[in-house]
C-alpha cells in the first residue's frame, strides 16, 4: 500500500517492471538498471580446447531451474557428440539429495549417466576453470527468472549459452 506514493523504482528488466505493472503496481515509475557482473574476475578466455564437450550448468538442482530439460536432452546430445559430458556445479548435489535422485533416475533411465559429472557448490575460481574447459553452458530454466548470474559469468569468460526464452532472460542475453 504504502508503493502508491513512490515516486521511483529500479528494476533489473523491463519485464520485471512490466509484471509488477500488470498487478496495477507502479505504474511509469521504473528505472531499468541491468544487473552487472564483476568482469576482472570473469575475463574472456583466449583460446579453447577443441577436445573437450563439456556442456556446463552452473545453478540448483531445484526442479525450476530446468536442469531435468537438460538431463533428458542429453541422450539425444551423445547420439551426436558421443565424448559430450555434462558437468553440474551448484547447490542440492549431494547424494542424499532429492534433486539429485531425480535427475540421476533421468540419466540412468537413458544410458547416459556416464556422461555426467556432479561437483556440487565450487569457489567462484573453480567455476572460472570450468569455464575455460566448457564449450557451452546451458540454462534451461522453467521458471520465470529474472536474472540469471550463471550465465553472465560465462558470457563474461566468453563461454557461448543456450538459455530459455523466459522471464527476462532473452532481453538480458
Amino acid at each position: 500500500y504504502h508503493l502508491k506514493w513512490q515516486e521511483m523504482t529500479v528494476s533489473a528488466s523491463h519485464f520485471l517492471a512490466q509484471q509488477y505493472e500488470k498487478e496495477g503496481i507502479l505504474q511509469n515509475k521504473w528505472c531499468i538498471i541491468p544487473p552487472w557482473i564483476d568482469t576482472t574476475i570473469f575475463t574472456s578466455r583466449t583460446e579453447q580446447n577443441p577436445h573437450e564437450n563439456i556442456i556446463l550448468f552452473v545453478s540448483s538442482l531445484i526442479e525450476f531451474k530446468g536442469v531435468w530439460v537438460l538431463a533428458r536432452a542429453l541422450k539425444h546430445v551423445v547420439k551426436e557428440i558421443s565424448d559430450a559430458k555434462v558437468v553440474f556445479i551448484g547447490d542440492e548435489q549431494d547424494e542424499k539429495s532429492i534433486h539429485r535422485n531425480n535427475i540421476e533416475n533421468i540419466l540412468n533411465n537413458d544410458l547416459t549417466s556416464n556422461h555426467v559429472l556432479f561437483l556440487g557448490k565450487q569457489d567462484w575460481q573453480t567455476i572460472k576453470t570450468w569455464h575455460s574447459k566448457a564449450s557451452v553452458l546451458v540454462f534451461p530454466s522453467v521458471c520465470m527468472e529474472t536474472f540469471g548470474l550463471a550465465w553472465a559469468e560465462a558470457m563474461a569468460s566468453g563461454v557461448p549459452v543456450i538459455a530459455s526464452a523466459v522471464g527476462s532472460v532473452p532481453e538480458l542475453i
